[in-house]
């Protein structure tokens, strides 16, 4: 039995019941595999600021007004309690080395996105027509083979391709390519301070750590400045204190202290 199982709020899964039913209702038998990866079965797992991450699998390429039909549902189950984050891969697109085509997602920063959609009844966007592009997709693939609870379909190393250290490496780093914090953000910017932390334990022990043991690992290392950027994001994401800001400046001190010391990105390779 793993973590979520054990401790998982009443709130929390109604929350993931109601989203897996919705899906098979809009889906049917197009839907064939569905699973929750991520702090809820690795651990660290926060109600208040943690997110739910699911990742599903479709038989077939999905229409712009189906890709709008899941987003009305998903904007009736974000934040209820938790923020939802979900991608949905269509079957054939798994075959390509690494997947990174997608079909439908949606987190917390496409809700006003998907919000002008629906009130202009507008389907003639790219996210809405295309097979876009996500390069975070090796990311959620290694982590969901690794961990993860099989909501609906076979296990996920039946379904997902392997996926290489070097790929998952470079799809988390991708969003740090053209960084900029957004301090106003405290769940966001705790997130990323705790995933630059996650990238250089993988790099000093070849393990991937959760969120949290990854902060742990790394605050000793740090000087005494960026150890506070790294104990407030805990602070915040745990709640173990009221965070009010994260100090722009101490930001990019931090960051530019971190991506210094990950060495390793420059010899990965995309095979």
């Amino acid at each position: 039995m793993n973590v979520f199982e054990e401790n998982c709020p009443a709130a929390v899964k109604n929350q993931i019941n109601g989203i897996l039913f919705s899906m098979q209702e809009l889906l049917g038998n197009d839907l064939s595999a569905v699973y929750l990866y991520g702090s809820a079965v690795e651990g660290g797992f926060f109600i208040k600021t943690s997110d739910i991450d699911l990742i599903g699998v479709v038989d077939k390429r999905l229409n712009p007004y189906k890709r709008l039909e899941i987003a009305k549902t998903m904007l009736v189950w974000n934040n209820a309690p938790c923020p939802v984050e979900i991608s949905l891969l269509a079957k054939a697109h798994l075959k390509e080395k690494p997947p990174k085509k997608c079909q439908f997602h949606f987190s917390p920063l496409w809700v006003s996105r998907y919000r002008r959609f629906l009130d202009k009844k507008e389907a003639t966007h790219p996210i809405l027509t295309d097979d876009f592009k996500d390069e975070d997709i090796p990311a959620h693939l290694f982590l969901t083979r690794r961990a993860s609870m099989t909501l609906f379909g076979p296990k996920a190393t039946d379904v997902f391709p392997e996926i290489t250290e070097s790929q998952f490496i470079r799809s988390i780093y991708a969003d740090y390519r053209d960084f900029h914090w957004k301090p106003e953000d405290l769940n966001e910017t705790a997130y990323h301070i705790l995933t630059l932390c996650r990238l250089f334990a993988f790099q000093e022990t070849g393990q991937i750590m959760s969120k949290e043991k990854a902060a742990a690992y790394t605050v000793n290392r740090l000087s005494k400045k960026n150890r506070l950027m790294v104990e407030r994001a805990l602070d915040h994401k745990y709640g173990r204190a009221d965070v009010k800001k994260f100090p722009a400046g101490a930001l990019t001190e931090f960051q530019k202290a971190l991506v210094s010391k990950l060495d390793f990105l420059s010899g990965t390779d995309n095979k």
